[in-house]
């Protein structure tokens, strides 16, 4: 999440409306949430590191508090005391709140609360009325700047266009040093992306040189964004992968209070992070037993190397065979000719043993060798297989996107014996995963069903008819989509949006273009002994998707 220094304006406007009133109460919730409470609204300020902001809460819900020893200071300092000022230096990511009360003896307290959103070095820094600071979140030592107890608190030095205080002549003489290239334009309140929505609203480019008119243009949008601050409704932005707040207009977005947004993406944020905890969470022990196989392959493989020669034994018990008649006494050491390549070999010998005896133990240790060999062999046979259905189904993990995907990854791998099933009564509390069915879409009549996993995969092709279409991303692990023609021709638009389906539920749907595979479904077979969703395929075509540009009107259900 950015919470930039346009948002950030925007929030501080309506905290401004509580200049005046006195803070009743501060709590904090974990490491990274600060609350402060006044008569009618909540501001909070989270200085997480992954998505700092600042906003006023309609009401006072409380979260669970912690206490810690900056949290001791601020109650100590500023519980009871009156917000006198709101100030944020040029629409930087950092504020000022002013509080002063009086003490029982009648004399006034000023003490000043910085905020510094500004990413990893997110920061709260509480200092009194000389700027000394009297307690922090984060201790902080750098060349330009110094953050303990006791130092003189100072902004964090910014450059850039101050879009509330320019006038025609700043921007000009701004643009002028910077040879009139956008790309060397920073305006002060906004990240990149925020940027880069202005650029393209103005129909302008990042990387160009700016004609006069142009940069005359650019003027005008930048006063219109700083006059469209003074209204608190922001746009959210839910249309992209990842959402996100701008806090000017944005075709397409939905326009919304900052709280509500911002509750919006908080949540949109908080999921994403439990669904990646629930996929890593069973994916540990997928990754276990591939760890463990892989070792036990590496292990067989360096056996196998280890006896690559035990031919070399077969021919010296064959040498010595051959010329027992003339090999009386025991020795260390002796050279035969091959009589295949006419050179002598070098052979050496167990003392204690006689000529026929090493031929016997050479014969023995060949036998043995040769059996191992073929043993360990037909054992890679069969594991190598397995190893690359679990990196297979790894890739799987990787690319669900939804709770349903994980729960018929999970009934697969209890299906396989790598996660223990639930017992009857979990069972009976929860719905059962192994009841989550394939993905089913429709597109123009026809019906697509797309396996949630391998064992469904599998389920999908046997009960499709022979005439039905079966889609797969070539030679990427992904799901196998199955077009249910019912007696009908497809038509082309039809056969793409299979492939279309095939390429996003692939690891491939993020790497742009996707070559994917049809074929009828009669020519698709499973080999025998072949783990789920593995099959071979002929007379089959292949369609190149850019799942990026593809635009269908589908429906899922």
């Amino acid at each position: 999440m950015t919470f930039n220094g346009l948002l950030l304006y925007k929030a501080l406007k309506e905290l401004k409306k509580f200049k005046g009133y006195s803070l009743r109460q501060i709590y904090q919730s974990g490491k990274n949430n600060f609350y402060l409470r006044f008569q009618w609204g909540t501001f909070q300020i989270s200085v997480n590191p992954r998505y700092p902001f600042a906003f006023l809460r309609k009401g006072n819900d409380r979260e669970p508090s912690t206490v810690s020893p900056l949290l001791k200071i601020l109650r100590g300092k500023l519980n009871g005391a009156t917000l006198v000022g709101v100030n944020q230096p040029a629409l930087d990511r950092v504020f000022e709140l002013r509080f002063q009360r009086r003490t029982p003896f009648g004399e006034v307290e000023r003490h000043h609360l910085f905020v510094e959103l500004i990413g990893p070095a997110s920061n709260i820094v509480l200092t009194d009325d000389e700027l000394k600071v009297i307690g922090l979140l984060k201790k902080r030592v750098t060349e330009k700047r110094t953050l303990l107890a006791g130092s003189h608190y100072s902004f964090p030095e910014r450059d850039g266009l101050d879009i509330l205080k320019m006038d025609w002549q700043d921007f000009l003489k701004f643009i002028e040093e910077r040879e009139f290239q956008t790309r060397e334009i920073r305006v002060l309140g906004f990240d990149r992306k925020s940027l880069d929505n202005l650029f393209s609203l103005m129909s302008l480019r990042r990387d160009q040189v700016l004609s006069r008119d142009e940069a005359k243009r650019l003027f005008k949008g930048l006063k219109a964004i700083g006059e469209s601050l003074e209204n608190t409704d922001v746009y959210f932005v839910s249309g992209e992968e990842k959402p996100w707040i701008s806090a000017f207009y944005i075709p397409g977005a939905r326009k919304m209070e900052l709280s509500a947004a911002i509750d919006a993406l908080i949540e949109s944020e908080r999921k994403k992070e439990e669904f990646k905890a629930l996929r890593d969470a069973i994916l540990r022990h997928l990754n276990k037993e591939v760890k463990k196989l892989q070792k036990l392959i590496d292990k067989l493989t360096g056996e196998i190397a280890a006896l690559s020669d035990y031919e070399k034994y077969r021919k010296m018990g064959q040498l010595l065979t051959a010329n027992l008649y003339k090999l009386k006494e025991k020795r260390e050491l002796l050279w035969l000719e091959d009589w295949e390549s006419g050179e002598k070999i070098q052979i050496k010998l167990d003392p204690q043993l006689t000529p026929s005896e090493n031929a016997r133990m050479f014969f023995k240790y060949y036998n043995r060798s040769k059996r191992k060999v073929i043993a360990v062999n037909k054992r890679l046979k069969k594991l190598q297989p397995l190893l690359a259905y679990y990196l297979d189904l790894q890739e799987m993990f990787k690319i669900a996107d939804s709770y349903e995907d994980l729960a018929a990854l999970r009934s697969e791998l209890e299906e396989i014996g790598i996660l223990r099933r639930k017992t009857a009564k979990k069972q009976k509390k929860k719905k059962d995963n192994t009841a989550i069915g394939p993905k089913s879409f429709t597109f123009r009549g026809y019906k697509y069903l797309v396996g949630r996993n391998h064992i469904q995969n599998d389920e999908i092709r046997r009960r499709a008819a022979a005439d039905d279409l079966w889609f797969h991303a070539r030679n990427i692990p992904g799901a196998h989509v199955i077009l249910k023609t019912a007696g009908k021709r497809p038509g082309d638009v039809e056969i793409k949006y299979g492939a279309y389906l095939a390429a996003i539920h692939s690891k491939g749907k993020l790497s742009g273009k996707v070559e994917v595979d049809y074929t009828k479904v009669k020519n698709v077979w499973k080999p025998r002994g072949a783990h789920p969703g593995m099959v071979l395929y002929r007379d089959y075509r292949t369609l190149i998707i850019d799942s990026s540009e593809e635009d269908f009107n589908a429906e899922s259900e």
